[in-house]
């Protein structure tokens, strides 16, 4: 998987099974996929605007990566 790297904590990972949020000191990853919104869970790329934005692109569109 990659990493769309940022200074400060949650981690944001592009992974095959949808975009994941990790923070060091929690108990696991939380995922968000299609049942969150995203068109598919085969995440190809992330990114992080200057205002702290997430889109995950996937291989059937673009989606800004947003909270249950």
């Amino acid at each position: 998987s990659q990493s769309a790297f940022q200074n400060t904590f949650p981690y944001w990972l592009a992974t095959n099974n949808g975009v994941g949020l990790y923070y060091p000191y929690s108990t696991g990853i939380f995922e968000y996929t299609v049942s969150d919104g995203l068109p598919s869970n085969n995440i190809t790329s992330i990114g992080i605007t200057p205002d702290n934005v997430i889109w995950a692109g996937t291989d059937t569109g673009t989606k800004q990566a947003t909270g249950r």
